[in-house]
């Protein structure tokens, strides 16, 4: 157990590329490619995290500015993402979390109930919140991990039916996501997609390349979020020089992160072609998927300059939807980038559709994070989590829908 323990605490900054490593040998790449590609791999990791804490440094003042500008005042914060990484690993097994995630992967595999060959082990942990939430619920370990396993084997299998779309729209073949909280928020993408056609969206070109050919240079992707930047910095309060430092952190965001995910891609691409040479060799033509984290969508322009035009209206959903109590705070930055990643292939980047989306998913995700609270608080304290008020309860504004989903239907029965 401890030896996974200290798997886990290395993080998928150095996790990732040794198991790279591992499966690229296994998949009988030349140890020095094998060695290459596992650290572009890790290089891409390393750059997606660095672009993410830039994004978060340079997005939450505006968010919190914004919030203090309108005199929003709602009673449960929003801790962000830390809030269920936290829950998640104070589950009491926590450690068997990778060789358990690993066994329901082989399984899976085996019995042909997915294609994906997951490599993505970090992100197990939001598999382990839904055991947490669970058990918080029931007092049952059993149920616990069946709501792991449910969770688990849910991710794999969605992941599967939406590869194809996240292939064509982010040009890496034969990869999947299976990071519950981008697909589960992506399902009813297709039909929204249909409803948003039917109102005549359709005809409305608001994809990067379209909007370029429209408007010239005010239609590059960094111009905009410049734009944006800038403008919001001063609604914010910030002043002209923030406002300036931030039209430009805003457009560096969007030109640096598809340049950060393009080594990324070079160190899977070898490690993902030997993977599916070798599985259909010994298994026929069926085809395989590279189970990856959905940060990789994250940095595609449309989804940044989505995220970043639906900061204000994500304050104002706050303040007007009857009976959700959460204040954003840790979600303002990239979480939408994340909750949008999965779905937007299904609009073709089209940036109103997929503002329009957040504003329907949002509204569920905060009536779900103010829901879950009181089991997100309360683990988030066993943890060893602070919170400097006492009685105060402390959320995610963007929950993992699913986990939330499962500890809801387990209460209908405790």
């Amino acid at each position: 157990m401890r030896f996974f323990d200290w798997i886990n605490n290395l993080g998928a900054t150095a996790m990732l590329p040794i198991i790279m490593f591992i499966m690229a040998v296994a998949f009988r790449v030349k140890v020095g490619q094998a060695l290459k590609s596992a650290i572009r791999v890790g290089i891409g990791i390393f750059g997606l995290n660095m672009m993410i804490d830039v994004a978060i440094n340079n997005i939450m003042p505006v968010g919190m500015g914004l919030a203090e500008r309108t005199g929003i005042n709602l009673p449960i914060i929003d801790g962000g993402v830390g809030v269920e990484i936290l829950a998640a690993f104070n589950f009491k097994y926590a450690g068997l979390m990778i060789p358990l995630g690993i066994l329901l992967n082989v399984v899976m595999l085996v019995l042909r109930w997915t294609k994906t060959v997951n490599v993505d082990i970090w992100n197990f942990w939001s598999w382990l919140l839904s055991a947490q939430l669970v058990y918080l619920v029931t007092h049952s370990y059993v149920w616990a991990w069946v709501a792991f396993f449910a969770t688990g084997a849910l991710s794999l299998i969605i992941g599967d039916k939406q590869a194809p779309k996240m292939q064509e729209a982010y040009g890496l073949e034969g990869i999947s996501f299976c990071h519950p909280v981008s697909t589960v928020y992506a399902l009813p993408a297709p039909l929204f997609n249909k409803i948003f056609d039917a109102i005549g969206l359709d005809k409305v070109k608001a994809d990067p390349m379209s909007l370029q050919a429209k408007l010239g240079m005010f239609g590059d992707t960094t111009v905009i979020g410049a734009i944006i930047g800038f403008v919001l910095a001063l609604i914010s309060g910030l002043g002209v020089g923030v406002a300036l430092q931030t039209a430009i952190a805003f457009a560096a965001i969007i030109i640096l992160f598809p340049q950060v995910i393009s080594y990324l891609t070079e160190g899977l691409v070898p490690i993902s072609n030997a993977a599916r040479n070798l599985l259909q060799k010994k298994y026929g033509d069926k085809e395989y998927y590279i189970g990856l984290d959905a940060a990789v969508g994250v940095g595609q322009p449309a989804n940044i300059v989505t995220n970043v035009l639906f900061i204000p209206i994500l304050f104002v959903l706050a303040a007007v939807l009857p009976g959700s109590l959460v204040l954003p705070a840790g979600c303002i930055a990239v979480h939408s980038g994340f909750m949008i990643s999965a779905a937007m292939p299904y609009f073709d980047n089209n940036i109103l559709k997929g503002v329009l989306y957040l504003v329907i998913m949002y509204s569920v995700a905060l009536y779900g994070a103010t829901w879950v609270a009181p089991l997100y608080t309360e683990a988030y304290l066993a943890g060893g989590g602070v919170i400097e008020a006492e009685g105060t309860l402390i959320t995610t504004a963007s929950p993992y829908l699913w986990s939330v989903l499962m500890a809801w239907v387990a209460k209908l029965f405790v």
